[in-house]
Parts: C-alpha cells; sequence; structure tokens
C-alpha cells in the first residue's frame, strides 16, 4: 500500500511540474469557462430577462451558433490539419490560404443576402407562425453568424499553433464580455431585452476577436496557394455538407416547436437545452485542445486503443457531471434560483444529459474520420439521419411538444454513437 501511494505521488508531481500538461489544463479550464458562461450566468438572465425573451434570445441563438457552422464552411478542420502536419515554413501560406477562403465568400454572401433581401425568406421560414418579429434582428443576425464563425475560426487556428497565453486572454475577455451585457440588462439601457443582449455580447465579441486577429498579421501571407486548394477541398467540403444538413439534427426541433401551440415551452427547453450543454463544453474543450496532438500520431491502433480507453473515464467523469447538474437544477428551482415557471425542465433534463453523453462519446470515433482523410463518413450519416429526424419532429412535435424534442435527440444521439463506433472500428481493421 505504501509503495502504491509513493508511486502516485510521483506519478501526480511528475505531471504537476510538466509544463506542456499544466499549459493543456489551464487551457482546458478557461476554454471551459468561456463556453460555459452563458450556462454559469443563467439564474441571472433568467431573472432579468422575461420568460418570453428568454426563450427568443435563445431560439435565435440556436440558429446563430448552427448556422456558423456552415459560413465557417468547415475550414478550420483543413486548417488544424495542415498546420500539424506540415513544414513550419509553410504555415503563413496556409493561414493566408484558409482565411482567404473565409473572409471572401462571407463578404460576398452577407451582401447578396442583404441587396436581394433573402433575409425576409429566412425570416418567414424562422417564424412562419410566431408572433416574434424578426425584422428588427435583421442586420445584429448577420453580424452574429459572422462573429460566431469568426470566433471558431480564431480558436482553432490559435489551438493549433499552441498559443497557449493569447489564448488565455482571449478567452478571459470574451468570459468579461457577460458583465456589460448583465449590468445593461439589469439598468435597463435598452428597451428591447432581446435586440441589446444581442448587439452587445456579439458585437463586443466580434471587436475582441478582430483585435487579436490583426495583432498575428505577420504569420499570414495573404496569398492564394493554389497547391493548397485542394487537400482543404477534401477535407473541408463534406464538413460544409454536413454543416448544412446539421440544421436538421439541431435546429429542427427548436424551429418546430417555436412555432406551435407549444410555444410557450421554449423558454423551459431552452434552460434545459442550455444545462445539458455542460456537458458537450467539457467533451468538445476536451476534444479542441487535444486534436493537435491526436492528428499528429499517425498510428492506428495505438490511436485507438487509446480512445477506447479514454471512453471509460469520459463516461465515468461526464455521467458524475450529469448527476451533479440534474442535482443543482432540483435545488435551484426549491431555493428559488430559477422562476418557478420552470419547474417543468426536470425530468427531461434527465434525458437531455444522457443523449449529450452519448454525443460526446461518438466525438471520440468522429475525429478519425479527420485523422483518416474520410470527412465524407460524417457526412453519411447525416444524409442518412437527417429524413428520420426530421420526420419525426414534425410529427410528433405538434402533438407532444417539447418531450417530442427530447426523445428525438435522444435517439438521434444513440444512432450517432453506435454508427460511428462501428464504421470506424470497421476502418481501422481494414
Amino acid at each position: 500500500m505504501f509503495f502504491k501511494r509513493l508511486a502516485l505521488r510521483l506519478y501526480i508531481k511528475h505531471y504537476k511540474n510538466n509544463q506542456s500538461v499544466r499549459s493543456f489544463f489551464a487551457l482546458l479550464s478557461l476554454d471551459i469557462l468561456v463556453k460555459a458562461g452563458m450556462v454559469v450566468l443563467i439564474p441571472i438572465y433568467t431573472q432579468i430577462m422575461s420568460r418570453q425573451d428568454f426563450g427568443t434570445f435563445n431560439y435565435l441563438f440556436f440558429y446563430i451558433s448552427t448556422t456558423s457552422l456552415i459560413v465557417n464552411f468547415g475550414l478550420y478542420v483543413p486548417h488544424t490539419k495542415l498546420i500539424n502536419q506540415n513544414d513550419i515554413s509553410l504555415h503563413n501560406s496556409i493561414n493566408g490560404t484558409i482565411f482567404l477562403l473565409f473572409f471572401i465568400p462571407n463578404l460576398l454572401i452577407a451582401s447578396f443576402i442583404l441587396i436581394f433581401h433573402l433575409d425576409e425568406w429566412i425570416a418567414k421560414l424562422l417564424f412562419y407562425n410566431s408572433k416574434i418579429d424578426f425584422f428588427k434582428y435583421r442586420y445584429i443576425m448577420q453580424i452574429a453568424v459572422f462573429a460566431a464563425a469568426f470566433n471558431f475560426m480564431l480558436n482553432s487556428w490559435l489551438l493549433a499553433k499552441k498559443k497557449i497565453k493569447l489564448l488565455q486572454n482571449l478567452q478571459v475577455l470574451r468570459f468579461l464580455v457577460h458583465i456589460p451585457v448583465i449590468l445593461g440588462l439589469y439598468f435597463r439601457i435598452y428597451e428591447d431585452a432581446v435586440n441589446f443582449r444581442l448587439w452587445s455580447f456579439y458585437g463586443l465579441d466580434l471587436l475582441i476577436s478582430t483585435i487579436i486577429f490583426f495583432s498575428l498579421q505577420n504569420e499570414i501571407q495573404w496569398k492564394f496557394q493554389k497547391k493548397l486548394i485542394k487537400p482543404i477541398f477534401v477535407i473541408a467540403f463534406p464538413i460544409f455538407l454536413n454543416a448544412c444538413l446539421a440544421i436538421f439534427l439541431n435546429f429542427i426541433d427548436k424551429l418546430y416547436l417555436e412555432n406551435s401551440n407549444y410555444q410557450s415551452q421554449m423558454a423551459s427547453y431552452s434552460l434545459a437545452t442550455q444545462l445539458a450543454s455542460i456537458i458537450p463544453i467539457i467533451s468538445l474543450s476536451f476534444f479542441n485542445v487535444m486534436l493537435p496532438d491526436f492528428l499528429k500520431n499517425t498510428d492506428l491502433e495505438q490511436n485507438f486503443g487509446h480512445t477506447q480507453r479514454t471512453e471509460k473515464r469520459l463516461l465515468a467523469l461526464l455521467g458524475a457531471t450529469g448527476i451533479c447538474i440534474w442535482i443543482a437544477s432540483l435545488f435551484s428551482l426549491w431555493l428559488g434560483v430559477f422562476p418557478k415557471s420552470y419547474s417543468d425542465i426536470t425530468w427531461i433534463l434527465i434525458a437531455l444529459v444522457i443523449a449529450r453523453i452519448m454525443e460526446a462519446l461518438a466525438q471520440l470515433y468522429v475525429r478519425f474520420t479527420i485523422l483518416l482523410e474520410k470527412t465524407w463518413i460524417s457526412l453519411i450519416y447525416s444524409v442518412l439521419a437527417s429524413p428520420i429526424v426530421m420526420v419525426l419532429n414534425n410529427q410528433l412535435i405538434p402533438v407532444y411538444g417539447m418531450n417530442a424534442c427530447v426523445g428525438v435527440i435522444l435517439l438521434n444521439s444513440l444512432m450517432t454513437y453506435f454508427f460511428f463506433k462501428i464504421v470506424v472500428s470497421w476502418q481501422i481493421n481494414q
């Protein structure tokens, strides 16, 4: 027993004094802190915003988050891969080509949408049976989608380059953005709470990202490298198509619920969804930080064996986290931290937590599609699953409301986990 304790102490001391490990956990904790900001501060937002405003903001937030994954065109994946698998002398060319492919199409698309009023069609799609006036959010929605996509691209780049301290500072600044937002809502600086929160949050976030980005101009060669277009396209295009189909998998439930007779449940459903999002916040932050090192190791058997061991540990960690989330939500309702009008989240939160855990475990295997340069596997799954999810939501949500939303999410998470685990195992055995 003595030798086991001694070995454990030496093990801890070794990793405690390991600079790379310390940097990893410092970055991971900050990444989780920033992404969890909207979750940690939920009790404040539910108190200073009306139930209707809270539901409306989160409906628009879900749309912005989903759409931003489309307008980054999947470029963050080849960016990370090319940086970690090429000589440092090529990095400036890679950065320039990637960001030109990101900025130019976004500028053209945004101009096209606004000039030809295509956002009116989007508004009709989002609010076809809702009383919400989308047009007062017309310009901020365009800015917010770009800001979220740019934020994601910048984060991925800094992670790939392992600029730990700069990313730490960026994460802290992004977390602090919530302070003026909350103060503005509390003192009623602007009458429309949803509009104020959108403009202040995404406006400040975009400003911070832009300043950090332009401080790194010496690492970008603003010139297209034709030889990079093909490898970028091969990896990114399936990711882009998959993001397009993700609207059916990740947003269609909110669309149907917002425009159904159960519209009043949107606030509770948003709260439960954000509480359960603590699970993917932890897991995705872990995956994002680990992805550069994962891609550097081309030994498939070693990587796969490590992944299977990691799966068991991750299941235990996320399972314990899920239990804590549920108990904390019960206490929050009991103590009045959350208004009593949100008491209907109690049981649907359990199903959502289980679903998010299964999705997190699936992501362990999704990483292999990038390593194998077979990102089309994710696209195949989306093509197969999207019609099923869409039909179930269309038929069940008008009848059962948010209970149907949760049931379909749980089914999809189980399908995702088993699909990727089986297919990736088969690919590696091949």
